[in-house]
């Protein structure tokens, strides 16, 4: 069995990736809620753990750990990961001889998928956040916050998804739309709907335009959180988005840190062992992750642009610079017509926001700083510099960071 921690690290997760063509990964226990929300982008990170999990087991057992089970179940639901487990498994086990088949444990996301259907956002997630996810196959799959009809041909316009972005921060933290500046908050709705029409396009389909045989997932999920640096992070594991708090906050003034105090902190910051004594000072910070577990952006791209090419035999660097080519200017890999200047209007937002984003798809495991003077282009950096080729994932997860401030910046 497989046994998921409530403190779960992106290292953790590479392992648990690698564990799924063991036999033992058959059945799989997964905690309610981890540690503080999760680290940063862990839900879509998951969500995409768990969509390879039910391509490479046949027998998929969900094992709930506490009782009553039915409780354990329908917290579950109200979490993002967990609206993965219970929607990819076959079958679960529990306390008390408990036992369900894939479609009883379906049924307890029926209040979830109709609080998202009738946009009651803070009724989507257990704690301070906003979810919707799109689950292949189900009466509800084309939810009506992001479709005008239950058809896939309505997928809404960008006044939709302005108006959808405002309504989801609103209902968990109404406060942080006064720390977002008008022309900011136009970036960010022009993201969020830019994004979601690549996983409207990427996620139903794999790259041979075939439905997966055990379902799909796409969705957005907002939170707001405390940021601080952990000891175990510096510099091996969260580091990137450290840093990129730490010179945020130095820059500009926002709401909870000091912004002299984590200058002096960031000019000091040394890998691992030296940052302990001078961890970052706690950032609120707006994180939106928009995800699919469709065939993931290099995939698609190869399918589409280089048909000959096996892309499990490609290098990382191969790999790296065919989701570079996802973000140039007129390049698609959308199934729908259009323009296919989707992603590279998400750059133009990433880049107005000034915000930090991480990327997980295939091998790579990306991240950007949008933040810094002079960025015009898509140029990622690997989250692991001496390990740039990780274990395959299905799909696509971006996770976009924002500082919160006061006022317009």
């Amino acid at each position: 069995m497989l046994s998921i921690p409530r403190d779960l690290s992106y290292n953790d997760l590479f392992e648990l990736v690698e564990s799924l063509s063991h036999e033992s990964s058959a059945t799989v226990s997964v905690p309610s809620r981890f540690q503080d929300g999760g680290r940063f982008g862990m839900s879509g990170l998951l969500i995409q753990w768990f969509a390879k999990w039910s391509r490479t087991s046949s027998s998929r057992q969900l094992k709930i750990i506490g009782s009553p089970p039915s409780t354990v179940l329908t917290k579950l639901a109200f979490e993002p990961h967990g609206c993965a487990a219970l929607y990819f498994a076959a079958s679960a086990v529990g306390a008390l001889k408990f036992s369900a088949t894939s479609a009883e444990i379906r049924k307890y996301l029926i209040p979830t998928l109709l609080a998202m259907q009738s946009s009651r956002y803070r009724d989507t997630n257990g704690s301070r956040a906003a979810h919707l996810c799109c689950f292949q196959g189900a009466a509800n799959e084309f939810l009506l916050p992001l479709y005008s009809q239950r058809d896939e041909g309505t997928l809404r316009k960008a006044e939709g998804f302005q108006t959808l972005t405002r309504q989801m921060i609103e209902s968990f933290e109404p406060l942080a739309l006064r720390a977002i500046s008008g022309e900011k908050f136009e970036y960010l709705g022009t993201l969020v709907e830019e994004l979601f029409a690549n996983t409207h396009d990427h996620a139903r389909f794999d790259e041979r335009d075939l439905v997966y045989p055990f379902g799909n997932v796409r969705g957005i999920f907002m939170r707001t959180y405390e940021y601080r640096a952990r000891p175990t992070e510096s510099g091996d594991d969260s580091g990137p988005l450290g840093r990129y708090l730490a010179l945020s906050t130095s820059q500009k003034k926002f709401y909870r840190p000091s912004a002299d105090e984590n200058m002096r902190r960031f000019e000091h910051m040394q890998p691992r062992s030296e940052s302990r004594d001078v961890p970052l000072l706690p950032t609120r910070v707006l994180e939106v992750t928009v995800y699919d577990t469709g065939p993931g952006l290099a995939r698609r791209w190869a399918a589409k642009h280089a048909s000959s090419t096996d892309v499990n035999h490609i290098s990382v660097e191969e790999e790296t610079n065919y989701v570079k080519a996802c973000f140039e200017m007129h390049a698609t890999t959308k199934r729908s017509s259009g323009f296919g200047q989707g992603l590279d209007s998400s750059l133009e937002a990433l880049k107005g926001l000034g915000a930090f984003m991480s990327l997980r798809t295939g091998r790579l495991f990306l991240h950007q700083d949008f933040s810094k003077p002079g960025t015009s282009k898509f140029a990622p950096q690997h989250w692991y510099e001496k390990r740039p080729e990780l274990p395959v994932t299905p799909g696509t997860s971006y996770t976009i960071a924002i500082p919160l401030s006061r006022g317009d910046q």
